[in-house]
Protein backbone atom coordinates (compact mmCIF):
# COMPACT_ATOMS: atom_id res chain seq x y z
CA UNK A 1 0.00 0.00 0.00
CA UNK A 2 2.77 2.46 0.89
CA UNK A 3 4.47 1.91 -2.46
CA UNK A 4 1.19 2.45 -4.34
CA UNK A 5 0.69 5.77 -2.51
CA UNK A 6 4.30 6.78 -3.16
CA UNK A 7 3.75 6.19 -6.88
CA UNK A 8 0.46 8.12 -6.93
CA UNK A 9 2.11 11.06 -5.16
CA UNK A 10 5.05 11.04 -7.54
CA UNK A 11 7.41 10.99 -4.55
CA UNK A 12 10.04 9.10 -6.54
CA UNK A 13 12.88 9.70 -4.07
CA UNK A 14 10.90 8.56 -1.03
CA UNK A 15 11.30 5.22 0.70
CA UNK A 16 8.01 3.41 1.31
CA UNK A 17 6.97 0.55 3.55
CA UNK A 18 3.93 -0.81 5.37
CA UNK A 19 3.89 -1.32 9.13
CA UNK A 20 1.40 -3.59 10.91
CA UNK A 21 0.89 -3.03 14.63
CA UNK A 22 -2.92 -3.17 14.88
CA UNK A 23 -4.59 -0.28 16.73
CA UNK A 24 -1.28 1.24 18.02
CA UNK A 25 0.02 1.23 14.42
CA UNK A 26 -0.03 5.03 14.17
CA UNK A 27 1.96 5.44 17.39
CA UNK A 28 4.41 2.77 16.22
CA UNK A 29 4.66 4.58 12.88
CA UNK A 30 5.47 7.90 14.57
CA UNK A 31 8.08 6.19 16.75
CA UNK A 32 9.76 4.53 13.74
CA UNK A 33 9.64 7.82 11.81
CA UNK A 34 11.23 9.66 14.72
CA UNK A 35 14.13 7.19 14.73
CA UNK A 36 14.62 7.39 10.95
CA UNK A 37 14.59 11.18 10.97
CA UNK A 38 17.50 11.24 13.39
CA UNK A 39 19.70 9.79 10.65
CA UNK A 40 17.90 11.15 7.56
CA UNK A 41 16.64 14.74 7.45
CA UNK A 42 13.84 14.15 4.91
CA UNK A 43 10.21 14.73 5.95
CA UNK A 44 8.06 11.66 6.62
CA UNK A 45 4.41 11.05 5.74
CA UNK A 46 2.77 8.68 8.25
CA UNK A 47 -0.62 7.34 7.17
CA UNK A 48 -3.03 5.13 9.13
CA UNK A 49 -5.89 3.48 7.23
CA UNK A 50 -8.44 0.91 8.35
CA UNK A 51 -11.34 -0.88 6.65
CA UNK A 52 -12.60 -2.84 9.63
CA UNK A 53 -15.93 -3.57 7.91
CA UNK A 54 -14.13 -6.16 5.77
CA UNK A 55 -12.99 -8.23 8.75
CA UNK A 56 -15.95 -8.32 11.12
CA UNK A 57 -18.87 -10.72 11.31
CA UNK A 58 -22.04 -8.62 10.98
CA UNK A 59 -23.96 -11.25 12.94
CA UNK A 60 -21.61 -11.00 15.93
CA UNK A 61 -22.97 -8.23 18.14
CA UNK A 62 -19.88 -8.44 20.35
CA UNK A 63 -17.76 -6.89 17.60
CA UNK A 64 -19.78 -5.56 14.64
CA UNK A 65 -21.22 -2.58 16.51
CA UNK A 66 -17.81 -1.45 17.79
CA UNK A 67 -15.72 -0.83 14.68
CA UNK A 68 -15.65 1.77 11.91
CA UNK A 69 -13.65 2.54 8.78
CA UNK A 70 -11.34 5.55 8.69
CA UNK A 71 -8.01 7.08 7.73
CA UNK A 72 -5.71 9.85 8.90
CA UNK A 73 -2.23 11.15 8.16
CA UNK A 74 0.46 13.51 9.42
CA UNK A 75 3.58 15.01 7.87
CA UNK A 76 6.63 15.15 10.13
CA UNK A 77 9.71 17.30 9.59
CA UNK A 78 12.82 18.09 11.59
CA UNK A 79 12.89 21.49 13.25
CA UNK A 80 15.19 23.61 15.37
CA UNK A 81 12.25 24.45 17.62
CA UNK A 82 12.00 22.70 20.99
CA UNK A 83 9.24 20.13 21.41
CA UNK A 84 7.75 17.73 18.90
CA UNK A 85 7.81 13.97 19.38
CA UNK A 86 9.21 13.05 22.77
CA UNK A 87 9.16 10.13 25.20
CA UNK A 88 7.76 6.93 23.73
CA UNK A 89 6.71 3.61 25.21
CA UNK A 90 5.96 0.67 22.92
CA UNK A 91 5.61 -3.00 23.78
CA UNK A 92 3.59 -6.16 23.48
CA UNK A 93 2.29 -9.20 25.34
CA UNK A 94 2.29 -11.96 22.74
CA UNK A 95 0.89 -14.47 25.21
CA UNK A 96 -2.49 -12.80 24.76
CA UNK A 97 -2.65 -12.89 20.96
CA UNK A 98 -5.91 -14.86 20.95
CA UNK A 99 -7.76 -12.05 22.74
CA UNK A 100 -8.24 -10.31 19.36
CA UNK A 101 -7.61 -12.42 16.29
CA UNK A 102 -8.86 -13.70 12.95
CA UNK A 103 -9.03 -17.47 12.59
CA UNK A 104 -6.70 -18.57 9.82
CA UNK A 105 -4.80 -15.33 10.16
CA UNK A 106 -1.93 -17.16 11.87
CA UNK A 107 -0.43 -19.45 9.24
CA UNK A 108 0.45 -23.01 10.22
CA UNK A 109 0.99 -26.10 8.11
CA UNK A 110 -2.64 -27.08 8.73
CA UNK A 111 -4.16 -23.64 7.98
CA UNK A 112 -1.84 -22.51 5.16
CA UNK A 113 -4.58 -22.82 2.54
CA UNK A 114 -7.37 -21.37 4.67
CA UNK A 115 -8.85 -17.94 4.01
CA UNK A 116 -8.69 -15.76 7.14
CA UNK A 117 -11.99 -15.70 9.00
CA UNK A 118 -13.83 -12.95 10.84
CA UNK A 119 -12.47 -10.91 13.70
CA UNK A 120 -13.06 -12.44 17.13
CA UNK A 121 -12.53 -10.77 20.47
CA UNK A 122 -12.49 -11.72 24.15
CA UNK A 123 -13.88 -8.46 25.50
CA UNK A 124 -12.91 -8.93 29.14
CA UNK A 125 -9.28 -9.80 28.40
CA UNK A 126 -8.97 -6.86 26.02
CA UNK A 127 -10.57 -4.50 28.55
CA UNK A 128 -8.16 -5.47 31.32
CA UNK A 129 -5.13 -5.19 29.02
CA UNK A 130 -6.29 -1.85 27.66
CA UNK A 131 -6.86 -0.22 31.05
CA UNK A 132 -3.52 -1.49 32.33
CA UNK A 133 -1.71 -0.27 29.20
CA UNK A 134 -3.36 3.16 29.20
CA UNK A 135 -2.51 3.77 32.85
CA UNK A 136 1.08 2.60 32.36
CA UNK A 137 1.63 4.81 29.30
CA UNK A 138 0.20 7.91 30.95
CA UNK A 139 1.95 7.39 34.30
CA UNK A 140 5.38 6.69 32.77
CA UNK A 141 5.14 9.60 30.34
CA UNK A 142 4.27 12.02 33.14
CA UNK A 143 6.95 10.55 35.38
CA UNK A 144 9.58 10.88 32.62
CA UNK A 145 9.04 14.65 32.38
CA UNK A 146 7.99 15.26 35.96
CA UNK A 147 4.58 16.46 34.76
CA UNK A 148 1.59 16.88 37.02
CA UNK A 149 -1.92 16.76 35.60
CA UNK A 150 -1.80 20.59 35.40
CA UNK A 151 1.17 20.37 33.01
CA UNK A 152 -0.76 18.11 30.63
CA UNK A 153 -3.02 19.67 27.98
CA UNK A 154 -4.58 16.61 26.34
CA UNK A 155 -4.60 12.85 26.38
CA UNK A 156 -5.54 11.56 22.93
CA UNK A 157 -6.46 7.89 23.38
CA UNK A 158 -7.14 5.24 20.80
CA UNK A 159 -10.91 5.46 20.45
CA UNK A 160 -11.77 1.90 21.44
CA UNK A 161 -14.35 2.07 24.20
CA UNK A 162 -15.54 4.83 26.52
CA UNK A 163 -15.66 2.33 29.40
CA UNK A 164 -11.91 1.77 29.01
CA UNK A 165 -11.27 5.52 29.20
CA UNK A 166 -13.56 5.87 32.24
CA UNK A 167 -11.76 3.02 34.00
CA UNK A 168 -8.37 4.62 33.30
CA UNK A 169 -9.58 7.98 34.65
CA UNK A 170 -10.45 6.32 37.96
CA UNK A 171 -6.91 4.96 38.29
CA UNK A 172 -4.85 8.04 37.36
CA UNK A 173 -4.84 11.63 38.57
CA UNK A 174 -6.01 13.21 35.30
CA UNK A 175 -9.57 14.60 34.89
CA UNK A 176 -11.77 13.11 32.17
CA UNK A 177 -12.06 16.56 30.54
CA UNK A 178 -8.47 16.22 29.34
CA UNK A 179 -9.30 13.10 27.31
CA UNK A 180 -10.37 13.87 23.74
CA UNK A 181 -13.17 11.49 22.73
CA UNK A 182 -14.97 11.14 19.38
CA UNK A 183 -15.84 7.42 19.42
CA UNK A 184 -19.53 8.34 19.60
CA UNK A 185 -19.29 9.62 16.01
CA UNK A 186 -16.73 7.37 14.36
CA UNK A 187 -16.63 4.14 16.41
CA UNK A 188 -13.32 2.28 16.76
CA UNK A 189 -11.30 3.06 13.63
CA UNK A 190 -8.28 1.19 15.01
CA UNK A 191 -4.92 2.80 14.06
CA UNK A 192 -6.72 5.67 12.29
CA UNK A 193 -8.50 6.85 15.45
CA UNK A 194 -5.68 9.01 16.86
CA UNK A 195 -4.85 10.91 13.63
CA UNK A 196 -8.59 11.47 13.02
CA UNK A 197 -8.84 12.91 16.55
CA UNK A 198 -5.77 15.14 16.02
CA UNK A 199 -7.26 16.46 12.79
CA UNK A 200 -10.52 17.31 14.54
CA UNK A 201 -8.70 18.97 17.41
CA UNK A 202 -6.58 21.05 15.05
CA UNK A 203 -9.63 22.23 13.08
CA UNK A 204 -11.42 23.15 16.31
CA UNK A 205 -8.46 25.23 17.53
CA UNK A 206 -7.82 22.92 20.45
CA UNK A 207 -4.11 22.49 19.67
CA UNK A 208 -1.71 25.38 20.22
CA UNK A 209 2.06 25.74 20.26
CA UNK A 210 3.46 24.38 23.50
CA UNK A 211 0.49 22.12 24.28
CA UNK A 212 1.53 18.85 25.89
CA UNK A 213 -0.18 15.70 24.67
CA UNK A 214 0.03 12.00 25.41
CA UNK A 215 -1.06 9.62 22.64
CA UNK A 216 -2.02 6.16 23.93
CA UNK A 217 -3.18 3.03 22.11
CA UNK A 218 -3.55 -0.73 22.49
CA UNK A 219 -4.67 -3.51 20.21
CA UNK A 220 -4.40 -7.01 18.78
CA UNK A 221 -1.18 -8.80 19.46
CA UNK A 222 -1.56 -7.78 22.23
CA UNK A 223 0.30 -4.55 21.47
CA UNK A 224 0.47 -1.15 23.15
CA UNK A 225 2.07 2.15 22.30
CA UNK A 226 2.34 5.63 23.80
CA UNK A 227 4.01 8.87 22.77
CA UNK A 228 4.41 12.25 24.46
CA UNK A 229 4.14 15.23 22.12
CA UNK A 230 4.75 18.94 22.54
CA UNK A 231 2.75 20.66 19.81
CA UNK A 232 4.95 22.94 17.70
CA UNK A 233 2.73 24.07 14.82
Amino acid sequence: TACIIQGMLGAKNAAAFDLAAACPGFVYGLTVAKGLMQIDNRPVLVIATEIMSRTINWNDRNTCCLFGDGAGAVVLKNSEQPGGLGFHLIGADGTGYLAIHREGGVRTEETAREKPGDLKMDGRSVFNFAVRSFCDIIAKSMEHYGWSEKDLTWIVPHQANVRIIDAAVKRINVPVEKFYVNIDRFANTSSASIPIALDEMSKQGLLRRGNRLILAAFGAGLVYGGLAVEWTK
